[in-house]
């Protein structure tokens, strides 16, 4: 219906669009209730999951288990140490260190609860840095609440990527993902000592942390500083290969790492389409915009050098997408305060962009958070 009216408008658009634009702000505060109670429903949804035995045992029990030998004193993986023959250490698997204060939970009361719902929270929070980085590279408060509600949209109930990471059982990535918008406020606001502090704190959440060094230092070296951006690349690839050829081969005695699945010409027609499904729903602003849009290449590039082995990275139907999110995100933030300062939307925008975009976007949504309650609510048989 709505690409139907769109088509048969004689209109100019440019008068809807600021149209919405204006009542998208008048109307702010309820629409961030309901973002508010979307936020609950992922929440519960994730807790719900737990009793109808919707989560794999894999990775969540995997975590689960290292973090409940943390709770008694030990720091060893009772699944890696069945797997290799002797005891090893937690982090030979995923360089996951900063998430051990989780295990203090444990010492509470030991359940995987803790890790499914610390997880959900983690990303339900992360809306509320759209708003502060915005306002922080200098946004207006109106424009910042626009944006902030735009992007939430996609956040919370439309855009795959983060959903796919929300949905999923469990990764230590993705309690790193608040800390990623925290330490490009830090960035902002140039307090170095708070950016380094939490960059450093990224590393401890998986062994590939490295690259938001490295998206972050890209972005500087194109934009504003040259010298620092030189040196996060450097940290970022350097922390890469010590943690995942140095570090995590030497906590497993040197034994091969099943995971690591290289083939960069493999599946070439699914990567391209890979690359099309992530920067769409975007408008390919991040192509367009690419001096902003840098910091996200690392990321996608990374993914796409998994072979066919490992096709599950680059399928976008799992959580391998959780960090590249991030960096989407806050690089649209920067691009959308570009199109605010020379007025790009103004100037481009036409029916026949919004219905191409329209198309592309419903076709590849998500499916709603009470859709997706509905079909894993606890029955009778669970």
């Amino acid at each position: 219906f709505i690409i139907l009216f769109i088509f048969s408008s004689n209109d100019d658009l440019k008068y809807f669009l600021n149209f919405l634009h204006n009542n998208i702000f008048i109307f702010s505060k309820k629409i961030i209730i309901i973002f508010f109670i979307i936020s609950l429903l992922h929440l519960v949804t994730s807790i719900l999951r737990f009793y109808s035995f919707d989560y794999a045992t894999w990775d969540v029990g995997v975590h689960s288990n290292m973090l409940y030998n943390f709770s008694n004193g030990e720091f060893y993986s009772s699944f890696l140490s069945s797997h290799y023959g002797f005891n090893v250490n937690s982090l030979a698997d995923h360089f996951a260190l900063s998430i051990y204060p989780l295990g203090w939970l444990y010492v509470l009361y030991p359940s995987t609860l803790w890790l499914v719902t610390a997880k959900s929270i983690f990303y339900l929070v992360c809306p509320i840095f759209f708003y502060g980085i915005s306002k922080k590279i200098g946004l207006l408060h109106k424009q910042s609440i626009i944006v902030t509600i735009i992007l939430s949209l996609f956040w919370l109930c439309t855009y795959k990527p983060p959903l796919n990471g929300l949905h999923y059982e469990f990764q230590p990535s993705s309690l790193a993902l608040p800390f990623i918008f925290i330490s490009f406020y830090f960035l902002s606001s140039k307090k170095w000592f708070a950016f380094l502090v939490t960059m450093i704190f990224l590393l401890g959440f998986k062994e590939h942390l490295g690259l938001v060094w490295i998206g972050f230092g890209l972005y500087l070296m194109i934009n504003d500083n040259k010298t620092v951006g030189l040196l996060l690349c450097a940290i970022g690839l350097f922390s890469i290969y010590s943690i995942m050829f140095q570090l995590m081969p030497y906590l497993r005695d040197y034994r091969p790492n099943w995971s690591l699945h290289i083939g960069p010409f493999d599946d070439l027609q699914k990567k391209l389409l890979y690359i099309f499904r992530i920067y769409a729903p975007f408008g390919f602003l991040h192509f367009i915009r690419w001096k902003l849009g840098i910091m996200t290449f690392p990321l996608v590039g990374a993914n796409l050098l998994f072979g066919s082995n490992k096709s599950s990275v680059y399928s976008m139907t799992t959580h391998y997408d959780d960090i590249l999110s991030c960096m989407l995100f806050i690089s649209i933030i920067l691009i959308f305060k570009e199109m605010y300062e020379k007025k790009y939307l103004y100037i481009y925008f036409s029916k026949w962009f919004l219905i191409i975009w329209l198309v592309i976007f419903f076709s590849d949504m998500h499916r709603s958070p009470i859709r997706y309650l509905s079909l894993r609510l606890p029955k009778k048989e669970h």
